[in-house]
């Protein structure tokens, strides 16, 4: 669990810093550290998983025959930049106190994408656990620890030990992003479709507000990307989800503006959607439309009657 101070940067997070995580951007640790809700609603899965944590542990001990100490109270242990909230302490007669996570994975899918059938570990459960052993007991890094990961019935056990190397760049990294925070140094939106519906709360369409790029050179990239996102809806059926990619990036550059007027005759018109609870949950999105001015042979816009926008 995050830090509930949001002074330093907890094991969940860390991942974040290098954009590795599934769950939170760069962007969106800012946003949290700066005093917003960008928490993830919980799911079943994640309501399970914690349901199953003390029999995981409990399985663990008995395998491995050591002391495994549950972490019941909570307890969130931090030095200067960097937490954790450990699922239990372990102890082993020769390395001593070390941390063990506990994970579940439910379905087959999951365990072959993301852990290789068991080759390998998530790389942002692995920077999880070397925040957690950086940190150890607030003053002294811990020399080893454990995951201990539930799959369909099964236990499978993963030791790890402490990097240095690894601990030195994240509290750097923790150091750097802190004093971001501290100078409201906002960093840019990634653009993914976990950062949407922060963005749609930070950020709402204000009517009226027009963002100009016309002679903006990086702005040409977004033109290119509008002119895709009309093809890709109109090939909705095979580009569904590059359509969506390409929807996320443009909304996130028009950040609160309405209207938005990029290079090539590019227009942006973002506009506020909503959905009733009827069959479906209710839900509320920005729409961004695109119209494309006609231009002439040398790339040049055409004189257009008034008010028309070829799409």
């Amino acid at each position: 669990m995050p830090d509930p101070t949001r002074k330093t940067i907890s094991a969940s997070q860390t991942a974040a810093l290098y954009n590795a995580s599934p769950y939170l951007t760069r962007w969106m640790l800012y946003q949290y550290l700066r005093g917003n809700n960008v928490e993830a609603a919980a799911t079943d899965r994640m309501y399970w998983g914690a349901k199953m944590q003390p029999l995981v542990l409990e399985r663990a001990g008995a395998d491995l025959a050591l002391e495994i100490k549950p972490n019941f109270e909570n307890n969130y242990v931090h030095d200067d930049v960097l937490g954790y909230t450990a699922d239990a302490g372990i102890w082993h007669p020769e390395k001593g106190p070390g941390i063990v996570e506990s994970k579940c994975v439910f379905d087959y899918r999951v365990w072959m994408n993301d852990w290789d059938g068991g080759k390998r570990v998530p790389r942002h459960y692995e920077l999880q656990l070397q925040t957690a052993l950086a940190v150890g007991d607030g003053s002294q890094a811990f020399r080893w620890g454990m995951f201990a990961v539930w799959c369909c019935g099964e236990m499978f056990y993963f030791e790890r030990e402490h990097n240095p190397v690894v601990a030195l760049d994240m509290h750097d990294q923790s150091v750097l992003m802190l004093a971001q925070v501290a100078r409201g140094e906002e960093p840019d939106p990634f653009g993914s479709a976990i950062e949407m519906p922060i963005l749609e709360k930070l950020l709402p369409v204000v009517k009226g507000k027009q963002l100009d790029l016309r002679e903006d050179a990086e702005a040409r990239k977004y033109s290119e990307l509008g002119k895709m996102l009309v093809q890709f809806r109109k090939d909705k059926s095979f580009y569904e989800k590059a359509a969506d990619d390409a929807r996320n990036k443009l909304r996130t550059l028009a950040r609160d503006a309405e209207t938005v007027h990029l290079p090539f005759g590019v227009t942006l018109k973002l506009s506020a959607r909503s959905r009733r609870e009827q069959l479906v949950k209710a839900s509320s999105w920005t729409n961004v439309e695109v119209k494309i001015a006609a231009t002439a042979d040398d790339g040049k816009i055409k004189d257009l009657p008034p008010g028309f926008h070829p799409v």
